[in-house]
C-alpha cells in the first residue's frame, strides 16, 4: 500500500511541475502583445520587444 501511494503521490506532484512549464521558455514568461501590424499573438516577452510589440 505504501508503494501505492508512493507511486500516486510522485505522479501527481510530477503533473504539476510540468504544467507549469508551458507558460515560460528561455525567453521569458509568455504574454499576450500586440504587434506593430495590430495582431495579438501568445508569445515570450523578449520575442514581442524584439519585434516592436507590446506585452500585456
Amino acid at each position: 500500500m505504501k508503494k501505492i501511494t508512493l507511486t500516486l503521490t510522485s505522479f501527481i506532484l510530477g503533473l504539476s511541475v510540468t504544467s507549469g512549464a508551458f507558460a515560460a521558455s528561455n525567453s521569458g514568461p509568455n504574454a499576450n502583445c500586440q504587434l506593430q501590424d495590430g495582431s495579438m499573438d501568445y508569445i515570450p516577452v523578449l520575442v514581442c520587444q524584439s519585434n516592436g510589440g507590446q506585452s500585456s
